[in-house]
């Protein structure tokens, strides 16, 4: 199949979902679900970044190319801030907080 065959099918199903997805409920809850996915996608993306960086590359990488501590301490500061408010935005849902 060809790139603009894919794209087409992509399109039609997205669309289809939609608009099923359309008539559940009104715009506003399905804007804040489809942020809170977007949020879990960022908090796993960040995790997975750690791993690939500093756990499974290194072994492919020539000892120049490999990423420093300075690298692991930043994106270990991003992903505890995500995964914080990740927590914070759950305990505010669940009126906790």
């Amino acid at each position: 199949m060809s790139v603009r065959s894919w794209y087409l099918i992509f399109l039609f199903l997205l669309t289809a979902i939609t608009a099923a997805t359309m008539g559940f409920a009104e715009p506003g809850p399905l804007i804040l679900l489809s942020a809170v996915i977007g949020f879990v996608g960022t908090v796993l993306y960040s995790i997975a970044l750690i791993f690939l960086n500093h756990v499974y590359l290194p072994r492919h990488l020539p000892a120049a190319a490999r990423p420093g501590r300075t690298n692991l301490v930043f994106l270990c500061i991003a992903c505890a801030a995500y995964a914080l408010l990740a927590v914070a935005y759950l305990l505010t849902v669940a009126k906790i907080v």
